[in-house]
């Protein structure tokens, strides 16, 4: 998807939960931000796993987005990430004035999460996928959204999976799921700007969230942003795209940069 606004602010891993929790997040931290712009991104994980469950109330948030954006005169775009990827059949969104590619940042690695325990099977799902429906799809960066779909599926529709004694054992206890989680801290900067030049040669900015670890990265000349999560003890930026400007702006502290 590819647009010119004048003013397009970016948010990502909101992480509000269903059926309450999510309101109170945007009304408090979002919404006050996009006062006075074009367009709002809701860049991924907007909700969390329980919307995978429970349809009715994935319609009912993005509704309500769409409801209290319109009283803003703001234009919502509403991204699919790896923990909502049913809220949304868009993926990503490319500004040309600015030359920034915006997505969740999923699809960044074929495993979708590589910290977890089944990272393994997670690759081998993904590259399954991408050989036996390669003929489906008009562009390779379709394939690969759909490919990442397909990955995280798994955690909620196959049955056989969740008996998997890894599925039971939550990552975040596990010690080589913290070394697997390092590794992907240190290395996805540099992956995201490889991706991004594959699909967009010319791209100047990355935006990504996913990977909860917010900072600002120079890779071969390509600004890589991740916005981080709203989280307990994040501090979470907001990226503000205004004709070839890019600006990021830590939420917490108010503190805005020029790229």
């Amino acid at each position: 998807m590819s647009t010119k606004l004048e003013k397009i602010v970016v948010f990502s891993d909101i992480h509000g939960t269903v059926p309450i929790g999510w309101s109170e997040k945007i009304e408090k931290f979002i919404r006050p931000h996009w006062q006075e712009t074009d367009m709002v991104i809701f860049n991924g994980d907007t909700i969390n796993w329980t919307s995978n469950y429970q349809q009715n109330d994935t319609e009912a948030v993005v509704e309500h987005i769409q409801k209290i954006c319109s009283e803003d005169s703001v234009t919502p775009l509403i991204l699919a990430g790896n923990a909502d990827f049913l809220i949304s059949d868009e993926h990503f969104f490319y500004h040309e004035d600015s030359q920034t590619f915006v997505f969740h940042g999923e699809v960044v690695f074929p495993e979708v999460s590589p910290w977890r325990l089944e990272h393994k099977l997670l690759n081998k799902r993904y590259c399954d996928f991408l050989k036996d429906n390669s003929h489906k799809f008009d562009s390779e960066l379709d394939l690969k959204f759909a490919a990442s779909k397909h990955v995280i599926n798994i955690y909620e529709f196959d049955d056989s999976f969740q008996k998997k004694l890894y599925y039971r054992f939550p990552w975040i206890i596990n010690p080589v799921s913290w070394f697997n989680l390092l590794k992907v801290w240190k290395t996805f900067p540099k992956r995201t700007a490889e991706f991004a030049k594959c699909y967009y040669p010319d791209v100047k900015h990355v935006v990504v969230g996913h990977f909860h670890k917010a900072g600002i990265w120079n890779i071969d000349g390509i600004e890589v942003i991740c916005t981080g999560a709203f989280r307990k003890f994040s501090a979470p930026l907001m990226v503000s795209i205004e004709g070839t400007n890019v600006e990021y702006q830590n939420i917490k502290k108010g503190k805005k940069n020029r790229t």
